[in-house]
């Protein structure tokens, strides 16, 4: 779990201990995911000019690109409200439960091979709509067979290629 200290704008982070063994990476991950190892000031250099009221913003990163390809999938033309409640049913009904000392975390969010498998009946259920449960059945086979990488280090223009090809994602 993770969270600003505004008083201090400092972040903070807590992990069980079951973490421990990974906690390198966990942090590094986190730094990447908040991006806090980028130079302010070189980006400021850059971007000032075209956005002057945009200084010291960060665009936040994500820890697993394959869920934020399902979020963006789910939140096509709907608001941001109903895009969050389409994921919470999503995680409620595909999600594997998971005991941490937070109790508002009971749930991971759905593996690739669970929602590749399921069925649009299940889906639609969730009150997803057909194309968006195609492209979501779709997107989770293709990273589920490991013919589609989101993560930071795969080629964009070949990703952006394969995901377009899958059926209900365009431009």
């Amino acid at each position: 779990r993770a969270h600003f200290d505004e008083p201090r704008s400092q972040l903070v982070l807590q992990v069980s201990d079951s973490l421990r063994e990974v906690l390198p990476r966990v942090i590094r991950r986190v730094r990447a995911l908040f991006d806090l190892d980028a130079d302010p000031a070189a980006i400021n250099s850059v971007l000032h000019s075209r956005f002057p009221e945009g200084d010291g913003l960060r665009v936040p990163g994500t820890l697993d690109g394959y869920e934020l390809a399902v979020r963006a999938i789910l939140s096509q033309q709907i608001t941001v409200a109903a895009a969050r409640t389409l994921a919470q049913r999503l995680v409620d009904r595909f999600g594997a439960p998971i005991n941490t000392p937070w109790p508002q975390l009971t749930r991971l969010f759905p593996a690739p091979a669970v929602l590749a498998a399921a069925s649009g009946d299940a889906l639609g259920q969730l009150g997803i709509v057909k194309q968006r449960q195609a492209a979501i059945v779709g997107m989770a086979r293709a990273v589920a067979d490991k013919h589609l990488q989101l993560h930071g280090g795969a080629d964009v223009n070949a990703t952006i290629a394969q995901l377009k090809a899958l059926p209900g994602i365009g431009d």
